[in-house]
């Protein structure tokens, strides 16, 4: 799809404004697309290792990620990095993809690995000390979940609204702009579970989500993976 422009984001006094925080300044259209890069990169630090286990064989106690959960961490990640708007974002998530798809190959992704690749990295303008409190600098959201659910349906909707894939012409480059990837609508959806599922803080929401998607509730299982409107209107 079309590139979004994304402007900086604002210091912390300019969002003290109430009319700021509400998205009266500015683009709201862009200010979303901030508030789900911000949750993102909050999640960096806040939901990858929720469900690590301890490294016996390290003398610091490290905890690692492995098997199912770092195979979806390595499939959110590669997803992330082909459908964000931003390209400055998809090239800082692609980077972390290949720390764990490197990891995975080892076997683990231990923590002390992952911590040193999001320390200092920001994420689509964002700096990197949102990541650890984003408070100042949510846009229209003012909470971690509701800017989770702005990346989940940005995501989603992004996928829906992308032509399908053409042919190259001779002598161009097949990932282009307009042809990242032919993931559908439905396999988008799937790695929305698959971030709920181990990496999403809230035990509770979780469990729940977890219960309607899987329990084919609101007709989840009658969707067609390719209706993309059908898709990000159930979620």
């Amino acid at each position: 799809g079309a590139e979004v422009a994304v402007p900086a984001p604002a210091s912390p006094a300019a969002l003290a404004s109430p009319m700021a925080r509400r998205g009266i300044v500015g683009s709201p259209a862009s200010y979303h697309l901030i508030d789900a890069e911000l949750a993102l990169l909050y999640s960096f630090r806040q939901g990858v290792f929720l469900h690590a286990t301890s490294n016996g064989s390290s003398t610091d106690g490290d905890r690692v990620l492995s098997g199912k959960a770092l195979d979806e961490l390595c499939a959110w990640l590669d997803f992330l990095a082909d459908v964000l708007p931003n390209p400055d974002a998809r090239a800082g998530v692609a980077l972390l993809g290949d720390v764990a798809r490197n990891a995975r190959a080892n076997g683990a992704l231990e923590h002390s690995v992952w911590d040193v690749a999001i320390r200092a990295r920001g994420l689509g303008g964002l700096p990197a000390k949102a990541g650890e409190d984003p408070t100042a600098y949510w846009r229209l959201c003012t909470t971690y979940t509701c800017g989770l659910w702005a990346l989940f349906h940005l995501s989603v909707a992004g996928v829906a609204a992308r032509p399908k894939p053409k042919p190259p012409r001779q002598g161009e480059a097949f990932l282009s702009a307009e042809n990242r990837s032919s993931i559908s609508p439905g396999a988008a959806l799937q790695r929305v579970r698959g971030f709920v599922e181990f990496f999403f803080g809230c035990e509770s929401c979780a469990a729940h989500f977890l219960e309607v998607f899987d329990g084919c509730q609101f007709g989840r299982c009658d969707l067609d993976s390719a209706d993309g409107q059908g898709v990000a209107l159930w979620l």
